[in-house]
């Protein structure tokens, strides 16, 4: 089983050999075998995992919603410059299971990673931050707009 703690530890291990330069994107696509699934949780378990690139916290946030909010996707600027790309679907054939794709892209190479857990019920920090990602993905999507984070 492959948990949002071993993808931080095997992105730190490969960010440290070099090979990839700087971070300077973060490309995750998600596909969760489930029709109540939290895209709010699993941005927040995304921005802990993207921690582990970017030295510096987002700065902007743009999100849109598909399918009567069974598709997100999320744009973040960070304060860097880097940007993480964040789309979770849902799928509710429970047979396919949990999908996900990483793409770490530096400035001399990129890290390709899968972990099919890392959206299950434990992912996601804490509640107040949950709550926090929901209100400004449901804001940046009612407004169509860029939101601007402090």
């Amino acid at each position: 089983m492959t948990t949002i703690d071993d993808l931080s530890s095997t992105l730190t291990a490969a960010i440290a050999t070099e090979k990839i330069g700087t971070p300077v994107a973060l490309r995750v696509h998600a596909i969760v075998a489930s029709d109540s699934f939290d895209p709010a949780a699993a941005l927040d378990a995304v921005i802990g995992l993207a921690g582990t690139a970017f030295p510096t916290k987002p700065q902007r946030l743009t999100a849109r919603s598909a399918g009567a909010d069974r598709q997100w996707n999320v744009l973040l600027n960070y304060v860097g410059g880097q940007t993480l790309s964040f789309s979770i679907a849902s799928n509710p054939d429970r047979s396919a299971g949990n999908c996900l794709h990483l793409l770490l892209i530096g400035n001399h190479g990129i890290i390709r990673l899968e972990g099919a857990e890392l959206l299950d019920e434990r992912s996601g920090g804490s509640p107040e931050n949950v709550v926090y990602w929901r209100r400004q993905m449901t804001d940046s999507h009612a407004k169509n707009s860029v939101v601007h984070l402090s």
